[in-house]
């Protein structure tokens, strides 16, 4: 629901002008973008979406209260879904999720219930490695892979005439 919603905001004037105040917001109300207006749409849908999650988590766990829904490790964990995988991308968030949940389960298997806080030193480094190698996150690294052998090669200059200086 939350990928469908989104592509049809991305592909929408909504997410043109979304993305116009988000790079350059001068830029978006000098040609007439109500910034107000189009960051509480964006806080909306964002709302909206979140809502829509939450009513879905509560059905799955019958019961919620503060203390598990909002602890450090899950709050971490919905934002390195986004860094690993992609921020700004539709896909990226699917991707990180995906790995997210590979890494959890493999350290869960092998440390069983005696690695209580390994899940959160793995994110920590997760979240240092991508921040500094590829704050893109895996899909901005897929993509520049992808590029790399597309751009044209420069030659290297000629060495100057003339021979050496002694």
């Amino acid at each position: 629901l939350t990928l469908l919603v989104a592509a049809a905001v991305v592909r929408s004037h909504v997410g043109y002008y979304l993305r116009a105040i988000k790079d350059e917001p001068d830029a978006a109300r000098s040609v007439g973008i109500s910034l107000t207006r189009y960051k509480l749409v964006a806080i909306a849908l964002s709302s909206a979406l979140t809502a829509a999650g939450g009513t879905l988590y509560a059905q799955k766990e019958l019961y919620i209260d503060p203390g598990s829904v909002l602890t450090t490790s899950l709050s971490i964990k919905v934002a390195l879904v986004a860094i690993l995988g992609g921020v700004s991308t539709l896909s990226g968030p699917v991707v990180g999720a995906v790995i997210l949940t590979a890494i959890e389960e493999g350290s869960r298997r092998v440390f069983g219930g005696t690695g209580r806080g390994t899940d959160l030193v793995i994110y920590g480094l997760l979240i240092v490695g991508v921040a500094v190698f590829r704050p893109a996150g895996l899909l901005g690294l897929l993509e520049h892979r992808r590029r790399a052998p597309q751009a044209e090669q420069v030659p290297a200059p000629a060495p100057a005439a003339g021979g050496e200086h002694p």
